[in-house]
């Protein structure tokens, strides 16, 4: 990333103002929650980017009760979804899609809904697994890696990225991936949860304004 020193300075003064902004609200340092299973911790995430805790919450509720499992999830025709969740969860459409071809790749791949050997694999090799699967997002595989694996990872969604380049914590060409290796690769591994969960509860409270595209010059 250019200018390299200059986006680490403004990202940590970024992790120190959200920590303490946020910081009745967020765990003590060194707290975490559960270990997830990695297939529930994939669905979760797929929900949770971009949408209020709140709304990802009941859409799991709602397919809990609806479904026997993920695999009579999967295979729910897009109406059915749409109608069990409701047209105005946040891009539900794209959400759907994408999930749906994460999945199906899964079900594929391991003759079955199941990632059972996601465990035994070690980091490298889960990361390799996950962004190997169509669909997948710099969310989804940061959270299943930091909450299934354990594993120094960062979450990061379209709205966080936002923030992110608003405040100059990343380079403005820096995508989604760019940006989730760029914070993994400035803070200590114990400081990726809490940041995490500030910097989501920020970007959910106050998201950053979009910038108008650049034109081209002639």
């Amino acid at each position: 990333m250019k200018n390299a020193t200059q986006h680490a300075t403004a990202l940590k003064a970024l992790q120190k103002k959200l920590v303490k902004a946020h910081k009745s609200t967020l765990p003590k340092p060194g707290e975490k929650p559960a270990l997830m299973k990695p297939l529930a911790a994939l669905v979760w995430a797929a929900y949770l980017a971009d949408a209020p805790e709140a709304k990802a919450e009941k859409a799991l509720e709602q397919i809990h009760e609806h479904f026997v499992d993920y695999n009579d999830m999967r295979v729910a025709t897009e109406l059915e979804m749409i109608e069990l969740l409701g047209s105005r969860y946040p891009k539900l459409e794209e959400r759907l899609a994408r999930l749906h071809d994460t999945l199906n790749m899964i079900f594929e791949r391991e003759s079955g809904l199941n990632l059972d050997r996601f465990e035994a694999l070690k980091v490298k090799e889960k990361r390799e697994l996950l962004r190997d699967l169509p669909g997948m997002t710099p969310f989804v595989e940061g959270y299943v890696m930091l909450y299934s694996a354990d594993a120094a990872a960062f979450p990061i969604d379209e709205a966080m990225h936002g923030l992110l380049l608003a405040t100059g914590a990343i380079e403005e060409d820096a995508d989604a991936w760019d940006a989730q290796k760029f914070v993994e690769q400035q803070l200590k591994a114990d400081e990726l949860h809490l940041f995490f969960t500030a910097l989501r509860a920020e970007s959910q409270a106050n998201p950053a304004k979009k910038k108008p595209a650049r034109r081209k010059t002639a």
